[in-house]
C-alpha cells in the first residue's frame, strides 16, 4: 500500500507539534466529549470512548481530569458541546490535504481553517474531493526501543486480523479496518503492552513532490499553522516531504 513510508515523518511531527502546542490533553478531552455525545457514557457499549479512555491513561491524563470531563460531557450545557469536522483542500503539484477539527463552533473554525489555506496556496474542496486519494484506517505501531519482541507483534496481528503489517527501522506498523481497530488494539495491549502510536489515520494511496521551493514553502507553512490550531486535532497529506 501506498503512503506508508510517510509515517514515520507523520507521527515523529505530529508528537512533535503536540508537545510543542500542549495540544494533547486538550485533544483527548474533545475526544470522550464527543464520544459520549455520539454513543453514550458506558464504555463498554461505546468502542469510541473506550478508545479516547485509553489515549487518556497512555498519555498520563490525571483521573479528575477524565473524571470532569466525563460528568461535562453527560451534560446538557450547549457550551460543552464539540462537534468532530473534516474539511479537504488542495495546494499546488496535486497534493490533497485532509484536517481533522473538534470544536464547538462551526463558523468560527471554519473561518479560520479556510483562512490559513487560501493565504498559503491552497484552497478548501468540497466534501470527498480528495479522500478518494486517501484510505481510512487503524494503525497501531510497536516499537523495538520498549523491549517488545516485534515477530511475535506481527505474528499475533496477523492472528488477530490486521489487513497489512510493514516493519522498518526498528518498528512494526500494523494496519487494520477501522471497525476493527480498537479490537486489534485492546488485544496487542494485553499481550505487549501500549503501542507507541495507536491513532485512526488517513493513508494516501500514492504520494506527490512539490516541484517549487516556494510551493513547498507555503506548503509547509500551511501545514504548521494549521497544526497549531486550537481546534484542528490531525492534519494528514500525500506530499513526499
Amino acid at each position: 500500500m501506498a503512503g506508508h513510508s510517510q509515517f514515520k515523518n507523520i507521527m515523529h511531527r505530529k508528537g512533535a507539534q503536540d508537545i510543542k502546542r500542549g495540544k494533547q490533553f486538550t485533544k483527548i478531552i474533545k475526544d470522550i466529549h464527543t464520544a459520549i455525545k455520539e454513543g453514550g457514557s458506558v464504555p463498554e457499549s461505546n468502542a469510541k470512548l473506550r478508545t479516547a479512555l485509553a489515549s487518556a491513561r497512555q498519555s498520563n491524563v490525571p483521573k479528575d481530569t477524565i473524571e470532569r470531563a466525563i460528568k461535562r460531557a453527560c451534560g446538557d450545557g450547549a457550551e460543552n458541546s464539540y462537534e468532530d469536522v473534516r474539511y479537504e483542500a488542495k495546494h499546488q503539484d496535486g497534493s490533497a490535504i485532509i484536517i481533522e477539527a473538534s470544536t464547538d463552533n462551526r463558523n468560527r473554525t471554519a473561518c479560520e481553517v479556510r483562512t490559513i489555506v487560501n493565504k498559503n496556496g491552497g484552497c478548501l474542496t468540497e466534501q470527498n474531493s480528495v479522500s478518494f486519494m486517501f484510505e481510512h484506517l487503524g494503525l497501531i505501531v510497536y516499537s523495538s526501543e520498549h523491549s517488545c519482541d516485534l515477530s511475535a507483534v506481527q505474528l499475533s496481528a496477523i492472528d488477530l486480523g490486521a489487513r497489512e503489517i510493514e516493519e522498518k527501522d526498528g518498528e512494526v506498523m500494523v494496519f487494520c479496518e477501522i471497525e476493527e481497530f480498537s479490537l486489534l488494539k485492546n488485544s496487542l495491549e494485553k499481550e505487549f503492552g501500549t503501542p507507541r502510536f495507536a491513532e485512526i489515520v488517513w493513508s494516501p494511496t500514492s504520494t506527490v513532490s512539490l516541484q517549487c521551493d516556494d510551493a513547498a514553502k507555503s506548503f509547509t507553512n500551511m501545514i504548521d499553522l494549521l497544526e497549531d490550531n486550537e481546534d484542528v486535532i490531525s492534519v494528514w497529506h500525500n506530499v513526499d516531504i
